[in-house]
């Protein structure tokens, strides 16, 4: 029956752990409660079984700590950096946790850790207990008020990581795994001076290991708020390129009916000049006849929806259009850098359009399929292009898109490009 009860709370104590890290990175929950409850599961019975086996506790957390890292990079489908900090913060926070509830009630009594951690006397299981409540409470609250390393997150996700942060990662993570043994170890060592200012080190290293985490995170926040200046004097850029290719053009027009003027029967020709040249048109093209820059765009999240309106009023002064629909699913967002990519494209298209014979359908049609673990993006038109068309921008962010594990598949005569971007 002790056995019993200890499978129950070791599986509760599991739940608590796994749950803390994909909580608390802003992974989207319900995706992960079948691997989470799979893998407690598991973990509570090798737990159990390793109790039988003649190893020290310090090894058996060392057996636990690597397959708890097999299977978190098999069921949750992760890399392998974001299997380190998943299992390094869960196993961590949970032991730092738990840990620091023992060195409070190891203060105010006499009993010692070995009776405190693994007796079975009701101490320890209502320790174990305390501790399985505070981290579930901790991280509730965490996914109630959203407070996530969605940043830091997304650094895990991307294969083109800044190598110093990596090794930083790495380390850190490590030392976790490190200072958790070492802590253990320590408590369970009858013959050691000042066992209890030891463990109490351990613990105060193990919080700023995991504080390390909070700060990397601050540190590709401020990455984040660099990327979108960046985007916004990008757009300047292209606007300023756009403004000055209609100046050109225009003028180039008042040369040309300069020329004619000086010439005989000039009315006639000024005449079919301007006819050509769609220079006497007075209404809007047909393809621009809806002017509701909003249409379709409703249900998409605020940065997609923002970059669609703007780009839609950005194309009518060029004369092309851009129809948008929207397929959701799921609650994937569209991210900055995603974003970014895709203005690329769009400003590559429009300009193209632009210089494009009359005879070429001005419109782009783009559709977003939002699903619950990526966002795929849709974008075709009639145009033929090839790389001498374009300024190569449209094939610098295919090629950024790919560098971000998202899978690309394109055409160009016509254009057809389809883009799925994993979740981050």
């Amino acid at each position: 029956m002790d056995y019993l009860f200890t499978f129950v709370i070791s599986l509760f104590e599991w739940i608590a752990l796994l749950t803390f890290p994909v909580v608390f990175l802003g992974y989207p929950y319900r995706i992960y409660i079948k691997p989470i409850l799979f893998l407690s599961i598991i973990m509570s019975v090798a737990s159990l079984l390793l109790r039988f086996t003649p190893l020290a506790t310090v090894f058996v957390i060392a057996v636990q700590i690597l397959l708890l890292l097999c299977l978190v990079k098999w069921l949750y489908k992760v890399n392998s950096l974001e299997t380190i900090v998943i299992s390094s913060i869960g196993y961590g926070f949970y032991s730092f946790i738990q840990l620091l509830i023992t060195e409070v009630v190891k203060s105010i009594s006499t009993v010692n850790y070995f009776k405190i951690l693994f007796s079975f006397s009701n101490l320890p299981f209502l320790l174990r207990t305390i501790t399985f409540l505070f981290v579930m409470a901790i991280s509730y609250l965490l996914k109630r008020y959203q407070y996530h390393l969605t940043d830091f997150r997304h650094f895990l996700k991307t294969h083109n990581q800044n190598h110093q942060f990596r090794a930083i990662v790495i380390i850190n993570s490590l030392l976790t795994f490190l200072f958790i043994c070492l802590s253990v170890f320590a408590m369970l060592t009858e013959q050691m001076n000042s066992k209890f200012s030891f463990v109490l080190y351990c613990v105060i290293i193990l919080f700023i290991i995991l504080s390390i985490y909070l700060i990397l995170h601050t540190q590709f926040q401020v990455k984040h708020i660099i990327e979108a200046k960046k985007f916004y004097l990008d757009q300047e850029e292209q606007t300023a390129i756009i403004v000055e290719k209609l100046k050109t053009d225009y003028e180039d027009h008042f040369h040309a009916i300069l020329k004619l003027c000086e010439r005989e029967s000039s009315t006639l020709l000024i005449k079919e000049y301007l006819e050509n040249n769609r220079l006497l048109r007075k209404k809007a093209a047909s393809w621009l006849v809806e002017s509701d820059f909003r249409a379709g765009l409703e249900n998409l999240d605020e940065l997609l929806y923002a970059f669609l309106v703007n780009k839609r009023k950005l194309a009518e002064l060029l004369e092309v259009a851009i129809v948008a629909t929207a397929e959701i699913q799921g609650n994937v967002a569209a991210t900055l850098r995603q974003v970014r990519y895709l203005s690329m494209i769009m400003d590559d298209l429009i300009l193209a359009l632009y210089q494009s014979p009359s005879s070429v359908e001005k419109k782009i049609y783009f559709h977003v399929h939002i699903g619950t673990q990526d966002i795929t993006y849709l974008i075709s038109s009639q145009l033929v292009l090839d790389r001498l068309q374009t300024n190569l921008k449209l094939f610098d962010a295919l090629q950024h898109f790919k560098q971000d594990q998202a899978e690309v598949e394109t055409e160009l005569k016509p254009v057809r490009l389809s883009i799925r971007c994993p979740s981050l």
